[in-house]
């Protein structure tokens, strides 16, 4: 029991609320690159108590200026 307290980290609790939070953070980046066609999606699995979290990022084809006119 020692051994529990001293290493390791507590456990997380999940909160679907992060995950949409990160995944919206993701879209702002892609934005900010020029990916506006760009999607973010979480794929959440379950598995007993556990939970794995995957994102997946489509780029599609970034926006470029060819040229600015003043």
């Amino acid at each position: 029991n020692l051994l529990m307290r001293t290493v390791g980290e507590p456990p997380s609790i999940y909160n679907h609320a992060y995950t949409q939070y990160a995944q919206e953070q993701m879209q702002l980046y892609l934005r900010t690159k020029g990916y506006f066609d760009g999607q973010v999606v979480a794929k959440v699995d379950t598995v007993g108590k556990l939970v794995n979290v995957q994102f997946v990022l489509t780029e599609n084809t970034p926006y470029r200026i060819r040229q600015v006119l003043l």
